[in-house]
């Protein structure tokens, strides 16, 4: 099977100037499927890369796993 696993940047931009970027917790996605990771993500201003890989374990179409992991500030 093919699968989604994310790659997350942590720090969230906040709309530039002399802002301060304010890094967030990176939620749980795996096991959700990729647009829902990626509303999951979008919804809290993280940007995502997704790779696929192949896995025997999940789920075709399901994320794997993430990095950093989740709850990683």
């Amino acid at each position: 099977a093919v699968l989604a696993a994310l790659g997350i940047i942590l720090v969230r931009a906040l709309g530039g100037g002399d802002e301060t970027p304010t890094q967030v917790e990176v939620p749980e996605v795996v096991g959700m499927t990729a647009d829902q990771a990626k509303a999951e993500l979008e919804g809290l201003d993280l940007v995502y890369e997704p790779l696929e890989v192949a896995s025997q374990d999940v789920a075709d179409g399901l994320v794997v796993s993430t990095d950093p992991p989740a709850g990683t500030m």
